[in-house]
């Protein structure tokens, strides 16, 4: 398979959503920018854990930096179904999140499920890249992988992201 980067820096959609009748379900993530869009393939467990580990980041970072950010909204004000014709990029393996400080957004990275063995090297890269300290080298494993930008200021306010089941 060859290696494909999708960037999205400032996305208009950021969104869970699913095809299929409950308990036969595919569930997707989907990121939008002007007429392109990429949708990625997860379990539901993973979108739960994005979701609730979403919402662990923005606390500690309002918590650590007083960095503001919207409140927890009680509804989701993105109901709007995915995106279609929906095919999916990749299934996605590992998920990662972080703070872009300068941006003042939650950096979501999404890599596809991979053959290849892990290679332990790369997260000590990233340590050193989060601490100022060398540059982050890409997953040479990773046949793909998706970098989204989420703002914690966009618009309707919700700080996490939708979840539609």
């Amino acid at each position: 398979m060859s290696r494909a980067i999708h960037v999205f820096r400032t996305p208009d959609r950021f969104v869970a959503g699913t095809v299929g009748e409950p308990g036969d379900r595919s569930f997707y993530l989907q990121a939008v920018h002007d007429s392109r869009v990429v949708s990625v393939l997860l379990e539901k467990q993973q979108v739960q854990v994005l979701a609730d580990r979403m919402g662990l980041l923005l606390e500690e970072v309002h918590r650590r930096f007083g960095t503001e950010v919207p409140p927890q909204a009680d509804d989701v004000s993105d109901l709007s179904p995915l995106v279609t014709p929906l095919d999916a990029e990749f299934r996605v393996g590992t998920m990662g999140l972080g703070w872009d400080a300068d941006a003042g957004a939650v950096v979501v990275e999404l890599l596809a499920v991979s053959e290849t063995e892990f290679d332990e090297s790369v997260v000590s890269r990233r340590r050193r890249r989060r601490s100022g300290r060398g540059p982050c080298v890409p997953d040479p494993g990773a046949s793909a992988r998706i970098l989204a930008a989420v703002r914690t200021r966009h618009r309707g306010g919700t700080r996490a992201m939708p979840s539609v089941w």
